[in-house]
């Protein structure tokens, strides 16, 4: 109605009387509130569709004027997606730039499934603020966490506890269990920003309900069961706990001090015994305190002295016994003294004054220079047949990690020559020892002329040989030792004597530039 129809005239009494009978009669005074309605009615619906981004101011102050008018927004596309598209508050969510809730990672990971869809950016250019917007959309209906939804326990994994409650009749039945919708496809690739949306969620779960627990009841009668919820047992089951060295753990196996920041925690919270957040970690804990105790029981110090002796145990008697002689009886050092030191001294002054002098001369030794190449090549053949899962190289003959690193932080090793016979150099004709095991092979070896022999019918992957009058048996990879019994075929096949010399000094295995010669091999070469 015109409101001339109730404001004319001079008499104030009248105008009030107007309009207290208007209302009265039903007739209602024309508010922001209808204007807004008849506003989407008229360009906000399926059929009658002509939206202006700018009329968003006008939505946002009547909400903020009258909160309880919010609902009025839920049936008309007044929000424009990142798809280009209009949509209802409900199939919108909110993420940056207008408030951080982590939802893209969820709505990114589970792709095609999407049906909700981000707020346009476009609406910052019209002079709102990105808060103001948050607020309004918030209110009207769009998503900004990670929604649990309510389903039934038929996909539970502890289906079949849960369904044999007692009782034979539905009264009164209960059939309640909580999912996240696509769970499964976002925790089979989890991201960072997926898994801080994740826990983002748990940390907000209100007591009620209780998200947590799966419920099934037949009647009242018979009591219910429960049992943990599906989404308890996707998150308790997959790895998506990020830890600061970039890895994705089960809750069990994660650590809370490993954890990233933007993970807060609260040992209280019940959703973290729940997954069994530590467990693992609190598991290794009580054993070792019971290892610990028993240790102590036994009169050890603690359990790794008691590990020690155990593997100290297993070791064959002979041995045990040899290194329990070694321990008690340790070896004498010698030690002399002069009767007279000044005399003696005197006497080595002497000595050292008339000793000859140091000369030296250039003389001419043939060597192969072929072999320094083949020993380069050779040192990288062991290092990658001899290196164990855990990035270390051991000594083929005592079989142990190498006794010290070089400068680099390589292994040392020394590559000997195994065949000095064979009429060619071969990488593969090489083994890897520590420094000790070199100089018994080479110095104090009681197998020399045998291993050509003990190769060839060698079964398994150890060659026992007598090195410094004691049986040592030598390891070989299979890899290492088909290509051995290779090579040896091959030399007994080649008819070309190459000359080749013994086995007379030993190399490390420093890392050297390819093509790189020793010193001696370069002189030998210039001759």
């Amino acid at each position: 109605m015109d409101a001339g129809v109730y404001t004319a005239g001079k008499s104030k009494p009248q105008q009030v009387n107007a309009k207290k009978f208007l209302e009265e009669i039903g007739v209602r005074e024309v508010g922001e509130a209808d204007q807004v309605e008849a506003i989407l009615k008229k360009r906000y619906t399926r059929d009658n569709f002509k939206p202006k981004k700018q009329e968003l101011k006008r939505f946002i102050a009547l909400v903020e004027m009258e909160p309880n008018r919010a609902k009025l927004f839920a049936d008309y596309f007044i929000f424009e997606g990142e798809d280009g598209k209009w949509h209802q508050p409900g199939s919108i969510f909110l993420d940056q730039p207008y408030m951080d809730t982590g939802l893209s990672a969820y709505y990114d990971a589970i792709g095609g499934e999407a049906k909700r869809y981000a707020l346009s950016e476009s609406y910052r250019r019209y002079g709102i603020s990105a808060r103001n917007i948050a607020k309004f959309a918030e209110s009207v209906g769009a998503q900004t966490r990670l929604e649990i939804t309510s389903t039934n326990c038929q996909a539970n994994p502890q289906r079949a506890y849960l369904h044999s409650v007692l009782g034979d009749r539905y009264t009164s039945p209960i059939d309640r269990d909580y999912t996240i919708s696509g769970i499964g496809k976002l925790l089979a690739n989890p991201t960072l920003a997926l898994s801080k949306l994740i826990w983002r969620t748990l940390v907000s779960l209100p007591t009620h309900p209780n998200y947590l627990l799966a419920t099934y009841r037949k009647n009242e009668r018979w009591g219910a069961r429960h049992a943990d919820s599906q989404f308890v047992h996707h998150l308790r089951d997959a790895a998506w706990v990020p830890q600061r060295n970039g890895s994705f753990v089960r809750p069990a196996e994660a650590s809370r001090d490993l954890l990233p920041e933007g993970f807060p925690f609260d040992q209280g919270w019940p959703w973290l015994k729940a997954i069994h957040f530590g467990q693992v970690a609190v598991s290794q804990l009580e054993s070792q305190q019971q290892k610990q105790a028993l240790a102590a029981t036994l009169g050890f110090t603690d359990a790794e002295c008691m590990d020690r002796a155990k593997r100290f145990a297993a070791l064959p008697v002979d041995e045990q016994r040899r290194i329990l002689a070694e321990w008690e009886t340790p070896f004498e050092l010698t030690d002399h003294e002069p009767a007279n030191p000044t005399r003696r001294a005197e006497r080595v002054a002497a000595q050292a004054a008339n000793a000859p002098e140091r000369i030296t001369e250039e003389r001419r030794r043939s060597i192969s220079i072929n072999r320094a190449a083949v020993k380069q090549e050779a040192g990288q053949y062991l290092l990658q047949q001899y290196t164990n899962a855990d990035g270390h190289m051991i000594c083929q003959a005592c079989k142990k990690r190498l006794p010290f690193q070089l400068d680099n932080g390589t292994d040392y090793f020394e590559r000997v020559e195994l065949l000095t016979t064979l009429k060619r150099h071969h990488k593969q004709n090489y083994v890897a020892l520590c420094p000790n095991h070199a100089a018994m092979f080479q110095y104090a070896n009681g197998s020399t002329e045998k291993l050509r022999d003990l190769l060839i019918d060698l079964v398994g992957n150890f060659l026992p040989v007598v090195l410094a009058k004691e049986e040592t048996r030598i390891y070989f990879t299979k890899t290492h030792l088909a290509d051995l019994k290779a090579i040896i075929g091959a030399d007994e096949g080649d008819a070309e004597e190459t000359g080749d010399e013994a086995n007379d000094d030993i190399e490390p295995a420093y890392p050297v530039e390819s093509g790189d010669l020793s010193g001696r091999t370069k002189i030998a070469a210039q001759r």
